[in-house]
């Protein structure tokens, strides 16, 4: 195995599994590989679907469960908000990331920000526990 037939081969599967997604009414991302000369292993997420379609992540639950405890609302996730210049739409909270919980997605992917600069963006004062 080579790193363009990994790529090749998780864009195929992708495509396969978002068949299969549908047909159960899921959403299926195939994430990130490793791989050494004669085999391969991808990591697959299977997430329910909200009443709007959007995939109910382990990322979204996390944010619709913590948020309060960090100055944000369950209605502040899919907000958009201006940082540096540039647009940000709030998708999420990663627990593992203690200093840069907030996950924003962005024009050029996804980034991962202090909660304080988020509320900020929101224009709301720091409350305790944000950072």
């Amino acid at each position: 195995m080579d790193k363009s037939k990994v790529k090749n081969l998780r864009d195929e599967l992708q495509e396969v599994l978002n068949d299969f997604g549908k047909n159960h009414s899921v959403d299926v991302r195939v994430g990130n590989a490793s791989f050494s000369e004669s085999n391969v292993t991808f990591k697959v997420e299977v997430s329910e679907l909200s009443s709007d379609g959007s995939a109910i992540t382990k990322e979204v639950s996390d944010f619709n469960s913590l948020a309060e405890l960090y100055g944000f609302s369950k209605e502040d996730l899919g907000k958009e908000v201006v940082i540096n210049g540039e647009r940000f739409t709030i998708s999420g909270f990663k627990r593992s990331s203690k200093r840069y919980p907030i996950l924003l997605d962005g024009h050029r992917g996804r980034y991962k920000m202090g909660a304080k600069v988020v509320l900020e963006a929101l224009d709301r004062t720091k409350v305790a526990g944000a950072r």
